[in-house]
């Protein structure tokens, strides 16, 4: 990325990783119903259902299959499940209510309360002697910690529950615990460390032949592709994954690496070729009411009116995306989010404006503690500091901006990220040496086997002629003894 973030560059690397995961890990954990014709199912058999415990599963299939359509439904259903299950006194179904209602509150951006429910679930799965379970709400509970600023809290429960999944042999659960780390690390600005989990997360998907995961986890490293203005490497990769994400109807994602496709063209000089892939990214999250993929388009369509110089056009759509971002309570993406509505101020000449925004990004960069977001902080306070004659601040905050750049891109980094690259090929390349090597082994062990059939098949015919020569023989001698 450019020393100085632009505006149409700087959405990329940040923003799609909070958007895609939490959509990843939905999609990727054991599928439930999760569109309107399983939901009219799932009502139907409801309609009929006694109360008994298919009852609650019936409901908790609800809740959870309502979570990317109507976070209330969601929070609704779970509320039913409970108070079914604690009738019938069954502590599975009681477990699986909180662990549905903490969801849906998640969606909806009450961290706190989603923590406690999980929390709740997570000990009561352990009464139940479910370890599956509970390492699966260990990831929500990590990502309770996580989306709510808290990164080290979230990367212990991760961590954890990553080791509990090793244990239990579950690769597919591995391969998402990877993918959200290496989120994390990247918003924290520790590139080298979030492109070995990338790569982990890749490694699994591959060997499980997980379509979905495969094409997402390699359209996250396609963002450093992006970083280093290899443009057509980038949209190859993002192409190929729409593709797979609409074959297997995951409008969440497609939506996302559509944006990720106008964000090149934008790079590459092209706004109006941008522009197409941002409104068709509009239209897929708005039919699948997905207010974070809307937050993302009209940011990206802000990006492709500000690099024509329509700033104040650009400034309505990212108003409108933080609306959206606030609606799902996503503070890594308001961080710098803030941050850039605040750069538009600057440039409109609204200075108060700019400083109000400046102050709300700081305010959430202090609680998230993110490097990535804090560089671009700095970033913009040097402008608005430029532009009111504040000298000397704008001379710090450039030396901050410097040093968070600095941390995050730097030699020793630069060199784990391409070990890590060189290592992952390395790998790719021994396999299939391997799995060559593997396949004329086999077809010389088959020959091998060929030629001792062949050679046991001689053997005994041989043995049977020398049989036969015998018996002619010995008969014949006694027919001539006898006469």
């Amino acid at each position: 990325m450019p020393t100085l973030h632009r505006t149409c560059s700087m959405t990329l690397p940040g923003l799609y990783w909070f958007l895609s995961l939490s959509a990843f890990l939905v999609l990727s954990l054991p599928a439930r119903a999760q569109n309107t014709p399983q939901i009219d199912s799932l009502q139907a058999l409801l309609v009929t259902a006694p109360l008994d415990t298919n009852r609650v599963l019936l409901l908790a299939d609800l809740s959870y299959a309502y979570l990317y359509l109507d976070m209330q439904a969601s929070e609704d259903y779970g509320r039913q499940t409970l108070a079914l299950a604690e009738q019938l006194d069954w502590p599975k179904g009681i477990a699986l209510a909180h662990e549905n209602t903490g969801r849906a509150l998640w969606r909806q951006g009450d961290f706190e309360q989603a923590l406690s429910l999980h929390l709740t679930a997570r000990d009561q799965w352990r009464e139940l002697g479910d370890e599956a379970k509970v390492a699966y709400l260990q990831i929500y509970i990590g990502q309770d910690y996580i989306d709510d600023g808290h990164y080290p809290e979230g990367l212990q429960y991760l961590n954890e529950a990553l080791e509990a999944y090793e244990r239990l042999g579950m690769k597919h659960r591995q391969s998402v615990i990877h993918n959200i780390i290496a989120w994390v690390y990247g918003n924290m600005g520790m590139e080298a460390e979030s492109l070995e989990h990338e790569y982990a997360s890749l490694r699994l998907s591959e060997e499980l032949g997980d379509q979905r995961g495969v094409a997402i986890s390699s359209s996250n490293l396609a963002s450093h592709l992006f970083k280093e203005g290899r443009f057509e490497e980038a949209i190859a990769v993002f192409r190929r994954g729409t593709l797979v994400l609409e074959a297997l109807g995951d409008l969440v994602n497609m939506s996302l690496m559509t944006i990720d496709i106008g964000l090149c063209f934008l790079d590459m000089g092209e706004p109006d070729s941008a522009m197409v892939y941002f409104q068709r990214s509009l239209e897929i999250s708005t039919g699948s009411n997905n207010s974070s993929g809307i937050a993302m388009a009209y940011n990206s369509i802000g990006d492709v009116l500000a690099a024509q110089n329509k700033m104040e056009e650009a400034l309505e759509n990212y108003l409108l995306a933080a609306d959206y971002f606030n609606e799902v309570a996503n503070k890594p993406a308001l961080a710098g989010h803030y941050a850039k509505i605040g750069r538009s101020y600057v440039q409109l000449g609204q200075y108060a404006s700019a400083r109000r925004y400046f102050d709300r990004a700081f305010v959430l960069n202090q609680e998230l503690n993110s490097t990535k977001e804090l560089n671009g902080y700095y970033e913009g306070r040097v402008l608005l500091d430029s532009a009111t004659g504040h000298w000397q601040d704008a001379f710090s905050h450039y030396k901050l901006f410097i040093a968070t750049r600095d941390s995050m891109y730097n030699e020793e980094n630069t060199v784990r990220m391409v070990q890590t690259r060189m290592q992952y090929e390395f790998d790719k390349i021994e396999a299939a040496a391997r799995a060559e090597q593997e396949k004329k082994d086999t077809l010389a062990s088959q020959r091998l086997q060929r030629q001792k059939l062949l050679r046991n098949g001689f053997m005994g015919g041989f043995g049977v002629v020398v049989l036969f020569a015998g018996i002619f023989f010995g008969q014949r001698n006694r027919i001539r003894k006898g006469k």
